[in-house]
């Protein structure tokens, strides 16, 4: 339960902060960021999922999966 509250408190804060420092920043630099951390989550998924692919007993489940939601999502504009 403190680990929830925490999150919850840290995740206000950091909306307050970059709220504030929204206005200081460039749209340049805010573009930068947005592709670092783009960057950062695609590769911190790709490794989560080779690491995990092994362990799987429907690996193909996971290119399913894929295969029908990347049109759904655009279809949904998501």
């Amino acid at each position: 339960m403190l680990g929830t509250l925490v999150n919850v408190g840290t995740i206000v804060v950091g909306s307050i902060v970059g709220g504030s420092a929204k206005r200081a920043v460039s749209a340049r630099v805010e573009a930068a960021l947005m592709t670092a951390m783009g960057w950062a989550a695609l590769l911190i998924g790709i490794n989560a999922t080779i690491q995990n692919m092994p362990k799987s007993e429907y690996p193909v489940l996971f290119i399913v999966s894929l295969a029908l939601g990347a049109p759904l999502g655009t279809l949904l504009d998501i």
